[in-house]
């Protein structure tokens, strides 16, 4: 199993949801009960990326703010991008196969985190070999 920092939040069988990734990003930036200007404008492009109804991402950035006033978050800690990513790449790869959907909304979110290829690749290793 995966440590628990990488567990990815409870997912439908089959592909990942687009609101599936924002509830996961979501619940990334409220993790240290403060949004930043940096992570208040992630999550603003990602509803527009993912296309996501404002009332359908607000409701989901209130209840990522309750799981952690309630302290269902883990330890408390600013946004990590690469730890980020890491989740995001545990819950696409959780049922085996990434379609074409995840593999948009993976593109999508390593642009949005600035991640350099080199260290996305070395995500995308650390993940594969936790799966086998």
């Amino acid at each position: 199993a995966a440590p628990a920092a990488l567990e990815a939040p409870a997912k439908s069988a089959g592909a990942m949801s687009r609101q599936e990734l924002f509830e996961l990003v979501a619940e990334e930036v409220f993790r240290d009960g403060v949004v930043e200007e940096h992570e208040n404008e992630i999550l603003n492009k990602l509803v527009s990326f993912l296309k996501l109804p404002p009332d359908v991402a607000k409701k989901i950035c209130r209840a990522a703010q309750e799981k952690f006033r309630r302290g269902e978050m883990g330890p408390a800690r600013p946004l990590d991008r690469a730890a980020l990513d890491e989740r995001i790449l545990v819950s696409v790869f959780a049922d085996g196969e990434v379609d074409g959907q995840e593999a948009q909304m993976v593109a999508g979110m390593r642009k949005l985190l600035s991640l350099t290829d080199e260290l996305h690749l070395q995500l995308l290793a650390k993940v594969r070999a936790l799966r086998n």
